[in-house]
């Protein structure tokens, strides 16, 4: 015992000296940076841009207390701005090679990408190759002016996949037993687990959507590349293409090495990171606009969870959203609400929570703009319906409004492995609650009635949000997932855009003047690097707590999430 004791103490005294250490390292860090000045910028540079990590909005915890400072998408843009009204930027080069982006982020910087051509900067994409499955990468490369591809590199079919499994047999093989109920036939959120293929009205909804992304993507292409619309689907009929091909087809400029586009653009000029050029820049100074960014499943509370081993936060946990509505809303310097939603949803009384405090914003006379990402589906369009204004990308994920719930019954799966349970109880129990035993009829009559419950409110409070009724109301609803764009023509979605769009919608409805300068404060408050490094530190010995949440992740309750990967 004493043995183990002593080992014991050295393996703690080591890691608290590994992690003083490495704290002493990073303070020693910072300092260091916070004492650097900014680089000035020459007369005439070229900005290098860098989009690793950029389709979140801020760096993670782990990657800003290593030096890793990566700009978000919403600083990507408001950076791109600055420049293209800059007279000391005279151009822009993109690597899309190696950390290639979303659908969702090419769509929000083609529009930065297109102020800087319309402001003369020239503007150059080089990749070394096009991935199988870098969709983005290449349809944002053809909004710059340039489109080179190193020699060895291809062009690969731009098609859109949805992909489903099928967990069915596995559970049945297993003994647990899905019970399980969901509101409506296109909402989809069970199939995985009782099904062994895709029912017919969720084959045609899912259908239409991959469909709507891959004419999105093909119409991108040809106005970016100035194609006809049919020699663009003809090429890629064709895909992969070599390098070769591709430039005689049309679909990109100049064959060379990255340090030989480069020097292309670069000319005589200067050229600098994009991160140290924001660096460079005053701080801005105008209008507050409040910014609550909200990504990952809705939660109640922001507790941890898996994110948490990152040394993340529940970004969309309903207490820290209704707390920095209520923050914002109280500073009589904001002028209005950003809310910039990525999630395919989660709790329904999480959701509720969120949308009241949308409300109570709006109450005390901030307006609210929903500014939706990738995806903002389910629970995380319940959260956005009561904004003023709703901005979607056109490639956005929203819509199902539908809801799930139920439970797996484990029991048969620990009689397979010879595991029995005996309870002792008092009091009424809650027979939804049970996972050693199917529903009664009882507890099967209760989830039905909370399920029908929950979609009568969802699908209400849309109606009143969206002014839908009737068959309107219902083609909008019953677990469909639109795009953006069709979104926007069955009433759920208000414009079609991306920040830069969003901020003209809270400048309309605060009564502020387009050239009215705008600053843009996070609620809450980010965290200083050196507490989120400890905040980092202090997690990695909450896994105990993880492991609880993913139990409780099984128990049974009322979702809303979007269960749809397309890539």
């Amino acid at each position: 015992m004493r043995r183990f004791l002593v080992g014991f103490l050295a393996i703690l005294g080591g890691i608290t000296l590994a992690v003083l250490v490495g704290a002493g390292v990073f303070a020693w860090w910072l300092i260091g940076r916070l004492q650097s000045p900014a680089t000035p910028i020459a007369t005439e540079t070229v900005l290098r841009i860098d989009l690793a990590g950029a389709d979140a909005d801020h760096a993670s915890p782990v990657a800003a207390a290593f030096g890793a400072e990566r700009l978000g998408v919403r600083e990507l843009i408001l950076t791109l701005d600055r420049a293209a009204r800059d007279p000391k930027v005279v151009g822009v080069i993109v690597d899309l090679g190696a950390d290639p982006p979303s659908l969702a982020l090419a769509q929000e910087l083609a529009p930065a990408i297109a102020k800087l051509r319309a402001a003369g900067k020239r503007t150059v994409a080089h990749a070394d190759t096009f991935d199988v499955g870098s969709r983005g990468a290449y349809l944002l490369a053809t909004a710059f002016e340039q489109v080179w591809l190193q020699p060895a590199g291809d062009v690969p079919a731009m098609g859109v996949a949805l992909e489903r499994p099928f967990l069915s047999r596995l559970l049945t093989t297993l003994g647990v037993v899905p019970a399980l109920a969901e509101r409506q036939e296109h909402k989809g959120g069970i199939d995985l687990f009782t099904g062994t293929t895709i029912s017919p009205a969720l084959r045609q909804s899912l259908g239409s959507l991959v469909e709507d992304l891959h004419t999105q993507s093909l119409g991108a292409i040809a106005e970016g590349r100035r194609l006809p619309l049919e020699r663009v689907a003809a090429l890629f009929a064709q895909a992969p293409l070599t390098a070769e091909a591709a430039r005689a087809a049309g679909l990109i400029d100049r064959i060379g090495y990255r340090d030989q586009a480069e020097a292309e653009v670069r000319g005589s000029a200067s050229i600098m990171d994009l991160e140290d050029y924001a660096a460079s820049l005053p701080a801005p100074t105008g209008r507050k606009i409040a910014v609550i960014a909200a990504a990952g499943p809705v939660v109640r509370s922001n507790g941890g969870g898996i994110g948490s081993l990152s040394g993340e936060e529940a970004t969309f946990a309903a207490d820290r959203i209704a707390d920095a509505f209520a923050a914002a809303s109280a500073d009589p310097d904001v002028r209005g609400i950003l809310f910039r939603i990525d999630s395919p949803g989660g709790s329904y009384v999480a959701s509720d929570t969120i949308a009241r405090a949308v409300v109570r914003a709006r109450q005390r006379g901030k307006p609210v703009v929903v500014s939706m990402a990738s995806v903002a589906a389910s629970g995380g369009y319940f959260a956005a319906l009561e904004a003023d204004r709703i901005v979607a990308l056109p490639g956005t994920l929203t819509g199902s409004v539908g809801v799930y719930g139920g439970k797996f019954v484990i029991g048969p799966a620990l009689d397979k492995l010879g595991v029995t349970v005996e309870r002792i109880a008092a009091g009424d129990l809650d027979p939804g609650q049970d996972p050693l035993r199917e529903f009664s009829p009882q507890g099967r009559a209760q989830l039905e009635a909370s399920l029908d419950r929950v979609y009568a409110d969802f699908t209400a409070r849309v109606g009143r949000a969206r002014k839908l009724e009737g068959a309107a109301l219902d083609a909008a609803t019953r677990g469909r997932v639109f795009t953006g764009l069709r979104a926007r023509d069955v009433g759920l979605v208000d414009v079609i855009g991306g920040y830069e769009v969003a901020l003209a919608e809270l400048r309309r409805l605060a009564d502020l003047p387009a050239d009215q300068p705008l600053v843009l404060v996070d609620f809450p408050a980010a965290k200083p690097p050196l507490e989120q490094l400890f905040q980092l530190l202090e997690r990695f010995g909450g896994i105990a707590t993880w492991l609880h949440r993913i139990e409780v992740a099984f128990r049974p309750g009322v979702r809303l999430d979007l269960p749809v990967v397309v890539r």
